[in-house]
Parts: structure tokens; C-alpha cells; sequence
């Protein structure tokens, strides 16, 4: 059995399982590479910062600390300076005022475990004493004895107050106190000034350098390194340093320290390594705080979390190996066992590539290939078998249910005892659906059709559907098992399926859906119900679904429809655009109004229509060639709503409305210019009337009036009057003619009218105008009218 097996799986079979294994590792390679770049790069960064931003907290904390004691000891020294119990005068009488004075600096320095003493010095003053908390001292006494600082003597003292503008402090000593006690001390000195730069008096501070280097000290915290506090020239005030840099002094430091920023950690490179350094300023005085430690030391948290990441990291990629040869051997035992079954029964000889899955894709290939042909023999016939089987039975070719039966089984098909109805989908704007879709997109999308509808019965029960390209559409016979409500269910299916193309498709579908029946033999009826259903859309309108059931029965209007055809054809005679198009609106609502029969209302359009076309050849007008197509179109009357029919009817009777008109038009400005001519010619006649001039033109005076009125915008006799003033005018600029042969020439029988009309047009009588024209000069009032 073992040599079966080695024969069957060559070990060359086994690269598919390499590669799973090594996508999965790769997987985890990757995963880990991403994370651990990006803890690297900005998780161990971001740490690094926080501990460095706590070393600069904790120097903080530290420089606010020893800010605060100076603060107070300016406040002290400024109370101090105005105290009246330590006026020069009172300390220097003795007596009580002298030992009140000393009690009062005591009080001072019991305040503060900072101070050591506290003193008043006066420059000024001829006796060089120090009036101290603990007592009166010669200055010298004070400074080589009671707090011998080095390099500090009474001369040394006298030169430094001399040239004291500001606070002082000098850096932590080692001093005997007493002769037997080693402290650390410093003094702080602060100048009183008097109206003058010397200061006339310096409080002077022994501060407590132990304390001094307690609080520098706690910045180092559990840290090995050294604290320093410098002036502004750079000498050290106080260091403080562990035994981790033992073989460092301040001195040395200073002279490697870089000039960093404020609260800004930098590094420190000496003989001894690398240290980190980090700088504050004091905000009270000039100095600076400096914390001075080794880099591995410094960042030692960020090393630990580290190295607690990295073997984290480590595990986690062993971890992933285990996993990844598990998932890898999981996922290959099924294509093992393909594999193993296929080569069993013999389907190739021989492997020949170095992938699995190829081997099976190969195999399945090629008998996918040898029996695709039967496949698509059998698809084929079924569907022919199914679309023959429908076509029969809507049409009624089939007698009996034992041939039903036949089919069926063919076919493999049902049909049993149940309910049954026919959905007619037609769609909507086929001529649009024709010119925008090629043959093979067409019969595509009615293939859609089928198939969402058939998909969309099985809710009910089950449907088969065959294309019917003379009814612009597809049927749908649904088959349901019975129940309470059938038709309702039917009509979900039909709506469902209409919103779905309504939705999801370039068209909508109308839907005509028949009676619910039982006998299968009985399809052609109610395939005929489903037609007559779709139809009632020249009613309904686009994207809807209709019921046999909801068709009106036939019936005929109540009273005739003429008087709205005589309404149209009166507007068409008049050239009135609006009132045409009013005629057929309200023709239209008319037969809204009553639930007719299909036919019937496609024969009342088409007698309204056949009333223009009889009006067209009445009057002989010619159709330009749009108007041509559009005659076609409606006669051919292949609308599928009456709305179509209604906007495609008022577009043809408005623009023969509008040609009508404008050849009303013409005939108006034909006789307008013919009028106007025959004025030119005869006004200078006397006898011209409005009268004889529609007598001329066999009209009425009246309607010869109020046309001319209409075209002209001025009556005829006062255009007459136009035109007689003017050649009247030119009559009298010639100075050949007198105001009465003009009165005669110009068609006038009484010169008395012609001469007060003449005047109420041009302000002034003939005679005066005739001089005028001729001198110059306005002539006098005159009285003759000659």
C-alpha cells in the first residue's frame, strides 16, 4: 500500500505546500517588519521623548525650588530694609535698641531651615561691624573667624560690596564653624542702595550648603551622574555627583558642555563616554542647572522596553512558523486527497508539472472540454423544447393534457394542478428601445426580462417565460399552488418585477396580467385577457401594471364629441394657435373623464385627426416637410398613449395654426399697401371720402375704418390731412401760389377750415408760413387770408 501511495504522489507534488507554508510566513514576515518599524520608529522615539521630558521635569521641579528660596530671601532682605527697628541708627546707639535689633533678625532667620546666619553690614558706617543673628561682630572677625570662607577676608569684602549692583552668591564651601564643625555654606549677598550706585548697606545670608546640594541632588533621583549650578560667567555654585562619574569635577564638565537651549537634552562626548546633558535657566537669578549623566543610563527604561519588544518579536516569529507549517499542512490535505482520487481512477499517466493544482485544473479542463459539447447539445435542445412547449400552449396548438404531459416531461417542466396566469411585459417606448439597442442588445435585455420575471415567480410558485417579439415584449406563464388570495400574489410578482426594471434598467416595462384559471388547456384565452390588459397603457399611461379584472366594459360616451371638433377647426380657420391647442386639452380631459374602451378612443383621435387633414385640403395649404412627417406619423397612429397621441396632435395643429395665420397675414398687408397707394394718388381730390374709398374696394366704411386704424395706427381722414398739410407746405415754400389757389390744390373746398387747420398743426396761419419760408421773417398778424 506504502509503494501505491509513492507511485501515486511524486514527491515533486508537494510545491504546493511549500508555497502555502511560505505564504504564510511571508505573511507573518511581513506583519511583524511593519510593526516592529513602526514601534521602532515612533513608539521607542516617542518613549525616548517622555524620558527625557521627565529628567527635564525633575531638574524643573529642582531650579523652582531653589527659585523660590532666593525669591523669598529678596523679599526678606527688602523687609528687612524697611524695617525701623534695624535703622542704622538703632543698631549702632547699643543698649536695648541694639538687642531689640538682633532679636528681630533672629526672627528672620528662625523662619528657614536654609539659613545658617543672617547679617547687616553698613558700608558707610566708621565702625566695620556685622550685626548678626548671633551676634556683633568686628568684619574681619566675622570673615576669618566665625565663617572663614576662602579668599574671603574684610579687604576682599570691602572691594566686592564697592562694586555691588545686584544679588550675590558664592559658590558652596567647606568651612569650619567654631573650629570643629565641617559645613557647607555660601554666602548670599544683597545690597541696599541709597540714592547713589554704592549700596549703603548689604544684608548678608550664610546659607546652609547641605541643603543646597540635597535639593540639586535630588534631581539624579536613582541615577548615577551629577547636578551643577553655574553663573552666569560659568563658575560652578554647587555639583553634585555620584560614583558612577567619580573621575569627572564640575571644572571639567564645564569646559565640555555645549551651549544647548533651555530644557533641551543634548549629548556630552568625553574621554571617560557619552553622557547626556540637560540645561535649565533660572527665571530668578542667572544661573544655570545642569544634569549631567551616562547615556546608557539616561535611556536605560527605553533599552529595557526594548529588549522586552525585540523577545517579544522573537517569539512571535517562532510562533508563527508553528503556525504557518500547521495552516499549510490543513490547507494541503484536501488538494492531497483530489490529487490522490484523481490519479486512482486513472485520468493521466504521468505529472509533468511542478504544481498541484495545476495538475487538477489540466485534468478538469480537459473533461470539461470533452463533455461541453453534450452539455451545450442538451442546454439547447431543452430550451427549444421549453420555448416550442409555450408557444403551443399561448396559442393554443395543444388539444389534450396528455400532449401537455408529453411535453412536459420533454421539456422538464411542470405544469400540475394548479393555479395559473399570464403576464404580458411590453415595453415601454420600443421605438426608442429599437434605435438605441442593437439586435443582439435587444434580444439581451428581453432575455432580462425572462429571467427576472421567472426568478421573481418563484416567490409565488414557479414561471416559465418566452420571448414575443410581434407584442414588443415577453409572457410569463406563473404557476402557483392554491391559496386564499392568488391574484394578489400575482400582481406582487408583476409589480416586483416592474420596479426591478424600473430601478436597475434603461426602460420601463408595462405589465398586463389576466385572470387566475386551473385548466392549462385554457392558456390561449387568458393569454389573450394579459394582451387586452397591456393595451388598456393607451389609457394608464407608461410603467404599470393593469389588471383584466380593472378593464372598463365597453361603453360610449354620453354625448357626442363634435362640439369639441367644431371648436378645433374654427381656431385652425382663425390661425388661433391658443385656441386650437385649448380644443384638444379639453377634448382630451373630456374623455378622461369616462373609462372607454381602448378602440374606442383610438377612433375618436383618429376622426379628429382625419377633421384636420379634411380642413388642410378645404383651404389648399401646403405642409413644409416636418409638418409632412408629422402627418405620416399620426396617420400611421402607432402611439402607445393617448399622451403620446395628445403632445404629437397639438405639435401638428399648432404649427398649421401659425401657417394659417401667417398667410392671414399676408393677405392683410396686400390690401393695407393697395389702400395706402390709392390715397397717395387721389387725396388732393375733393370729393375723396371715406365712402368712396370702400366703395373702391367693395368694403364696408365701418370695417374699412377700424382696419385701417389697425394696420395704419392713424384714421383715414386724418392720414388724408397728413398728407395734404405736408404738400400744402411744399406749395407755399415756392411763393408761386397764393393761400387760396393752395386751399383748391390740395383737395380743400373751404379756405376758412384750411387755413384754422393749417394753424392748430403748425402754430402760425398759411400766409405767415409762406413769408417765412420766403424772407425769413415772421410776418404781423394779418386778417386777410389771401
Amino acid at each position: 500500500m506504502a509503494d501505491t501511495k509513492k507511485s501515486v504522489i511524486s514527491p515533486r507534488l508537494y510545491s504546493r505546500m511549500k508555497t502555502y507554508f511560505f505564504s504564510y510566513m511571508l505573511l507573518v514576515v511581513l506583519l511583524l517588519v511593519g510593526i516592529g518599524g513602526y514601534m521602532n520608529t515612533s513608539f521607542f522615539h516617542t518613549l525616548q521623548g517622555v524620558v527625557e521630558q521627565s529628567n527635564v521635569a525633575s531638574l524643573q521641579q529642582i531650579r523652582d525650588q531653589i527659585d523660590q528660596r532666593l525669591v523669598e530671601l529678596q523679599r526678606m532682605s527688602v523687609q528687612i530694609s524697611r524695617n525701623t527697628k534695624l535703622l542704622p541708627y538703632m543698631i549702632t546707639q547699643g543698649g536695648f535698641e541694639a538687642a531689640q535689633a538682633n532679636q528681630e533678625l533672629r526672627s528672620y532667620g528662625s523662619t528657614s531651615s536654609f539659613l545658617l546666619d543672617i547679617g547687616v553690614y553698613y558700608a558707610q558706617a566708621q565702625a566695620n561691624k556685622v550685626y548678626a543673628a548671633s551676634g556683633v561682630y568686628d568684619l574681619d572677625t566675622f570673615l576669618e573667624q566665625i565663617y572663614p570662607f576662602q579668599g574671603m577676608n574684610q579687604s576682599a569684602f570691602e572691594r566686592l560690596v564697592s562694586d555691588l549692583k545686584g544679588p550675590l552668591i558664592m559658590p558652596v564651601q567647606t568651612i569650619v564653624i567654631n573650629g570643629t564643625n565641617n559645613t557647607d555654606a555660601t554666602l548670599y549677598l544683597y545690597p541696599v542702595p541709597n540714592n547713589g550706585t554704592k549700596p549703603y548697606e548689604v544684608i548678608i545670608y550664610v546659607i546652609n550648603g547641605a541643603e543646597i546640594k540635597k535639593t540639586v541632588g535630588g534631581a539624579l533621583k536613582q541615577f548615577e551622574g551629577m547636578a551643577v549650578v553655574i553663573d552666569k560667567q560659568g563658575q560652578p555654585i554647587v555639583s553634585v555627583s555620584s560614583e558612577a562619574v567619580g573621575s569627572l569635577d564640575s571644572a571639567q564638565l564645564l569646559a565640555h558642555l555645549p551651549d544647548q537651549p533651555s530644557a533641551s537634552v543634548q549629548t556630552v562626548r568625553l574621554s571617560e563616554g557619552s553622557y547626556s546633558s540637560v540645561r535649565l535657566d533660572s527665571s530668578v537669578v542667572p544661573w544655570s542647572y545642569y544634569v549631567v549623566m551616562p547615556t546608557e543610563q539616561f535611556l536605560n527604561r527605553v533599552r529595557h522596553t526594548q529588549m522586552i519588544f525585540y523577545v517579544t518579536i522573537l517569539t512571535t516569529l517562532l510562533l508563527g512558523i508553528v503556525l504557518s507549517y500547521m495552516l499549510a499542512t490543513h490547507n494541503y490535505k484536501p488538494i492531497k486527497r483530489l490529487l490522490e482520487s484523481l490519479r486512482n481512477k486513472g485520468t493521466s499517466d504521468s505529472y509533468q508539472g511542478k504544481d498541484e493544482l495545476g495538475w487538477i485544473s489540466r485534468t478538469i479542463e480537459d473533461m470539461s472540454i470533452e463533455n461541453s459539447g453534450l452539455r451545450s447539445r442538451l442546454r439547447t435542445k431543452s430550451a427549444m423544447i421549453k420555448e416550442k412547449l409555450l408557444s403551443d400552449l399561448l396559442k393554443g396548438n395543444v388539444k389534450s393534457k396528455a400532449d401537455i404531459a408529453e411535453l412536459l416531461d420533454t421539456a422538464g417542466m411542470k405544469l400540475g394542478d394548479d393555479h395559473f396566469a399570464v403576464l404580458l411585459f411590453i415595453i415601454d417606448d420600443y421605438r426608442r428601445f429599437e434605435e438605441t439597442n442593437t439586435t443582439i442588445i435587444q434580444n439581451l435585455l428581453k432575455y432580462s426580462i425572462i429571467n427576472v420575471a421567472e426568478e421573481i415567480s418563484l416567490e409565488a410558485g414557479y414561471g416559465y417565460g418566452i420571448d414575443m417579439t410581434e407584442n414588443n415584449g415577453v409572457v410569463v406563464l406563473v404557476g402557483m399552488e392554491p391559496m386564499v388570495d392568488p391574484l394578489h400574489m400575482i400582481t406582487e410578482v408583476a409589480e416586483k418585477t416592474r420596479q426591478f426594471f424600473e430601478q436597475s434598467f434603461p426602460f420601463t416595462v408595462t405589465v398586463g396580467v389576466s385572470d387566475i384559471f386551473e385548466d392549462a388547456l385554457a392558456i390561449p384565452k387568458y393569454f389573450r385577457q394579459s394582451y387586452e390588459s397591456a393595451q388598456y397603457r393607451f389609457m394608464k399611461g407608461h410603467n404599470c401594471v393593469i389588471q383584466y379584472q380593472d378593464l372598463p366594459s365597453p361603453t360610449s360616451l354620453s354625448q357626442p364629441m363634435h362640439e369639441f371638433e367644431e371648436q378645433l377647426v374654427k381656431a385652425l380657420k382663425q390661425g388661433s394657435k391658443e385656441g386650437a391647442i385649448r380644443a384638444i386639452h379639453d377634448e382630451m380631459i373630456e374623455i378622461r373623464r369616462y373609462d372607454l374602451a381602448v378602440s374606442f378612443v383610438q377612433s375618436i383621435c383618429f376622426r379628429l385627426f382625419d377633421g384636420v387633414v379634411k380642413q388642410l385640403e378645404e383651404i389648399n395649404l401646403p405642409l413644409n416637410h416636418e409638418g409632412e412627417r408629422e402627418k405620416v406619423a399620426l396617420r400611421a397612429f402607432e402611439f402607445e398613449t393617448l399622451d403620446e397621441f395628445e403632445r404629437a396632435f397639438v405639435r401638428f395643429c399648432g404649427r398649421l395654426a401659425d401657417d394659417i395665420s401667417m398667410k392671414k397675414e399676408s393677405k392683410n398687408f396686400e390690401l393695407r399697401d393697395k389702400l395706402s397707394t390709392y390715397i397717395h394718388d387721389n387725396y388732393m381730390d375733393g370729393t375723396l371720402s371715406l365712402s368712396k374709398i370702400a366703395e373702391q374696394f367693395s368694403l364696408s366704411p365701418s370695417y374699412l375704418s377700424r382696419y385701417f386704424k389697425n394696420q395704419m395706427g392713424i384714421g383715414i381722414s386724418e392720414y388724408v390731412d397728413e398728407l395734404r398739410m405736408e404738400k400744402a407746405k411744399e406749395l407755399l415754400q415756392t411763393n408761386t401760389w397764393t393761400v387760396k389757389e393752395v386751399t383748391e390744390k390740395v383737395g380743400y373746398a373751404d379756405q376758412t377750415y384750411f387755413i384754422r387747420k393749417f394753424k392748430k398743426r403748425e402754430g402760425i396761419t398759411p400766409q405767415q408760413y409762406k413769408l417765412l419760408s420766403t424772407t425769413g421773417e415772421p410776418a404781423g398778424s394779418s386778417s386777410d387770408p389771401t
